[in-house]
């Protein structure tokens, strides 16, 4: 994975993954750019990548947009990490094929989690939110490491 596959820019609240442009099928989402903390994936950051099937997210990110991995059709697997506390509802719509959410935290955290947003005609996967141990992928998705990912043009 390297930097030219995403769009990463400074917002409001801090960096926020803007648009994720490779063709991975396993994917790492950074949680640090240029050694600052990302918080926030976008909206449509992922939408209609049907080459991802497996998504490890990292430690630090906190919220996941409206539509984030919209129409992902082969989208399987999405590790969240336990400092995950909002999702939009429709972060996932159109993802058919999403199988597990495992959740790197314990219950009262995952209780935590604030479903946001509004839709008449999709309701949110949370019965597919599992806490890690339960799940028979985690041990791989736990050890998969969290690329680093910098800025070349803030290099000397």
């Amino acid at each position: 994975m390297k930097l030219d596959d995403f769009e990463i820019f400074n917002g409001l609240f801090g960096y926020e993954i803007h648009k994720y442009k490779g063709n991975d099928s396993v994917i790492n989402v950074p949680s640090k750019y240029d050694g600052n903390q990302i918080k926030y994936i976008c909206s449509y950051a992922f939408a209609s990548n049907n080459s991802i099937e497996h998504v490890c997210i990292h430690h630090g990110i906190s919220d996941i947009g409206a539509y984030a991995f919209r129409n992902c059709k082969n989208l399987k697997t999405v590790v969240l990490p336990d400092t995950v506390n909002k999702i939009n509802i429709t972060a996932f719509k159109g993802c058919d094929n999403l199988k597990e959410i495992i959740f790197k935290g314990n219950k009262k955290q995952k209780s935590n989690i604030t479903i946001y947003g509004t839709s008449s005609t999709y309701r949110f996967p949370y019965d597919k939110i599992k806490i890690a141990p339960e799940s028979e992928l985690s041990k791989f998705l736990n050890n998969t490491e969290e690329p680093i990912i910098e800025d070349q043009n803030h290099k000397k």
